[in-house]
């Protein structure tokens, strides 16, 4: 499946209004495919080579969710992952997206036969004809799970995942790709790019989280997989989702409440419903209410015209009447002073004055609100205290009306002393959110433009700010009116507009590739906002990373977006920027040589060719040296010496022939080479180092692989057949290669070199 990327996005927080299996905290596994002995998650999808992880991985938390809510792990619902491909235009279709609540809770989805999944970025127009009758499955909100790495954060997942499967998201690298079973834990490979999938439940023993993929069932456990708490950003973000349960009210005549219509509630939330009867027909004709009809999980019919029902199932509610002829009938007549507030009669909201017909010798009930508001302009409003009926009834809210035989006519007074004012908010160029404070509004956060009444003198507070598309972002700059502030305080002195400006900036994702620091202009980058337009230098502080004296990382390039071999690279911000540096591993290869000079020390990427050349001839004074070869890490005797690089070290240039001028001037004849021999080699305390022939005295220089001395033995003046000198490392001294430069004190230039093998 493709991989997709999205970024962070802080959904408001809410608590659920139900919870299902509460199960103790302290349970150390946890499984939503075999809870109570039923499986309540539904079946692995696959995503195909579309970036829609983020739809599959919202769907799938949510059709779950479902079945935990309705207490049926069988209703298995099949909400279409393509509607949000196509629909939800806060992301990028295939080219990815994040966790989808808001378009859950706003909009729903319908069934997945109205428009089925296809793997590419079909026209949302393509879905049926019927497709607003067929929303099904709507959410009641969504909330935030602190998550992470820590113990306290994988806790806080873990209390999600009992009582609902969670959205997370994750970082994918190569190695993932090919995982057939087991706990997952990245081991190699490079970044590839950020994945959503459904987290149903946690093992304790084995450290890891059971998770839901779609990439099909041909992948990794049948679909599934497990994976270490806090690998590859597991858990860092998690959403989960309420489910709503779907209302329908059918009725052949419209005097119901709630009106005609579908409804998402609250799974487990009452509803009360109830039928005004009778309803008048023509002539002497009126219909009375016979019962409701009420199918989903259990069906039932319920003869009340009043009933408060608890709904934990979508469910379908009907109201059957009865014709009923030869019943008479009269005109009534409400009035209201002022004219444009409401009088209900039978429970039917009427504006202003009115003439009903109803049944005669019948009882019927009109009420009034305490206080109403009315319009006296388009952005001035009143408030109307409730003052009595007409002088001859009471001052009562409800009045029954016991005699209905003549046409009758009841007026209701109001008096006033309130105003309010129209404020509207509106965004430019999107449309954005606001966020009150103590505001008169239900809901605490609205999207513009939003409009409302406001008592005079009123002070509250509101914010701007939008984050909904997945690979740029509007950011509020300024109110229109030159206020910069994102909270201001608004004082209601009269109606008012106020409008928040945005300006877009795009999402500047560069990461460091696990080595260096990575930066734009004078910032460290990782994830950073960047306005539209603007340009960037962006850098890595070195091409060279050391991780120890003999290895390290070369800097490669940049790839994702704008892929480079250049360390610096300039960047004009017109879309979103997702790049990495790449790194080769590499080693370093040092040539150590006593005489002349070598070539070819330095950082070289593992695999790669290297050439490490020394002076063929040296002449120092009245002696000459000849190069005869490498020891060390090189053993080949040409020069220069070409060789692959799979590892760091050191290599030690030989001069075996050495021409003594001076001496055969002077009709001596030196030594031109002599046998040296050690033991024990290896050796983990002592190592003797003698000559094969009497000598004056020996000299033995020790080397470390790196070039560096580190210690000088001598035996001089023996006048023995043989010299020898023996060497005992100190405890401090690591294990390892040394080299050991022996030569006779009579004659330095004529030298052996010996590899030693000290072992602890």
């Amino acid at each position: 499946g493709e991989i997709s990327l999205f970024p962070s996005d802080t959904p408001p927080e809410w608590v659920p209004q139900r919870i299902h299996f509460v199960v103790p905290s302290t349970t150390s596994s946890f499984d939503w495919r075999n809870h109570s002995g039923r499986d309540w998650t539904t079946p692995v999808r696959d995503q195909d080579s579309c970036g829609s992880c983020w739809a599959f991985a919202t769907v799938g938390s949510f059709e779950a969710c479902i079945n935990i809510y309705a207490d049926s792990a069988e209703f298995d619902p099949d909400p279409s992952e393509q509607q949000l491909v196509s629909c939800d235009t806060m992301f990028g279709g295939c080219s990815g997206g994040s966790f989808a609540g808001r378009y859950l809770v706003n909009t729903g989805l319908f069934d997945d036969s109205c428009m089925p999944y296809v793997a590419y970025d079909q026209p949302c127009t393509s879905r049926c004809s019927d497709w607003q009758s067929r929303i099904k499955f709507k959410a009641l909100a969504y909330y935030n799970v602190t998550g992470g790495a820590d113990s306290a954060e994988i806790e806080n997942i873990k209390e999600a995942v009992l009582t609902h499967p969670v959205y997370s998201s994750m970082r994918v690298y190569s190695d993932f790709l090919s995982y057939s079973g087991g706990v997952y834990e990245h081991v190699t490979g490079s970044y590839i790019g950020a994945h959503a999938v459904v987290i149903v439940g946690f093992n304790d023993t084995d450290s890891a989280w059971i998770c839901k993929n779609s990439w099909d069932t041909t992948w990794g456990e049948s679909g599934w997989f497990r994976i270490k708490y806090g690998n590859c950003g597991i858990g860092t973000y998690c959403r989960v989702i309420v489910p709503a349960t779907r209302v329908e009210i059918n009725s052949e005549y419209s005097q119901v409440y709630p009106h005609l219509g579908t409804y998402f509630i609250g799974f487990d939330s009452t509803l009360e419903f109830y039928a005004v009867s009778p309803v008048m027909g023509g002539g002497d004709t009126v219909f009375a209410f016979d019962c409701w009809n009420v199918s989903g999980k259990d069906d039932s019919t319920i003869d009340t015209t009043d009933v408060s029902l608890t709904i934990d199932f979508p469910t379908t509610i009907t109201a059957q009447w009865d014709t009923v002829t030869g019943v008479p009938k009269v005109d009534v007549t409400l009035l209201t002073d002022p004219d444009g507030l409401t009088i209900k009669f039978a429970r039917i909201p009427y504006t202003g004055d009115t003439t009903i017909t109803w049944m005669a010798e019948s009882t019927v009930t009109i009420t009034t609100d305490s206080t109403q508001w009315i319009e006296g302009s388009d952005v001035v409003m009143r408030r109307y205290y409730f003052t009595g009926w007409d002088p001859d009834s009471p001052r009562t809210f409800s009045y029954e009306l016991s005699d209905t035989s003549g046409a009758d006519t009841f007026s209701a007074s109001f008096s006033t002393d309130s105003t309010k004012f129209l404020l509207t908010f509106d965004s430019t160029p999107i449309k954005c959110e606001f966020i009150f404070s103590a505001a008169p509004i239900t809901d605490p956060t609205i999207t513009a433009p939003v409009s409302f009444w406001s008592d005079s003198g009123y002070s509250f507070f509101v914010s701007a700010e939008n984050k909904n598309l997945i690979d740029s972002s509007w950011r509020f700059t300024h109110w229109e009116d030159s206020c910069t502030a994102n909270l201001r305080t608004i004082n209601t002195t009269g109606p008012d507009t106020f409008v928040a400006v945005l300006e877009k900036f795009f999402r500047f994702d560069v990461r460091n590739g696990g080595h260096g620091t990575v930066g734009v202009g004078s910032n460290v980058v990782d994830n950073l906002w960047v306005h539209e337009d603007s340009v960037g230098t962006l850098w890595v502080d070195s091409t060279l990373v050391r991780t120890s004296e003999l290895y390290g990382f070369i800097f490669k390039g940049f790839v994702g977006t704008h892929p480079t071999s250049a360390c610096t690279l300039t960047v004009t911000m017109d879309g979103p920027v997702y790049d990495t540096a790449s790194w080769d591993s590499a080693a370093h290869i040092i040539a150590y040589s006593e005489h002349g000079t070598t070539w070819g020390t330095g950082w070289y990427v593992i695999d790669s060719i290297a050439v490490i050349g020394a002076q063929d001839t040296v002449v120092e004074g009245v002696d000459t040296f000849v190069f005869a070869g490498w020891i060390g890490i090189i053993f080949s005797a040409t020069n220069p010496c070409t060789l692959v690089v799979d590892s760091g070290g050191t290599a030690f240039a030989v001069w075996d022939t050495v021409y003594l001028a001076l001496r055969d001037s002077l009709g001596l004849k030196p030594r031109k080479e002599f046998l040296v021999f050690v033991s024990p080699n290896p050796f983990n305390s002592t190592v003797k180092i003698e000559s094969d022939v009497g000598c004056e005295g020996l000299v033995v220089d020790v080397f470390d692989v790196l070039g560096k001395k580190v210690v000088t033995l001598a035996e001089l003046n023996p006048k023995r057949e043989r010299c020898a000198v023996t060497w005992s490392p100190s405890k401090s001294l690591p294990s390892g290669v040394y080299i050991a430069d022996v030569h006779l004190p009579e004659n330095p230039s004529i030298r052996q070199r010996e590899i030693l093998i000290y072992l602890k």
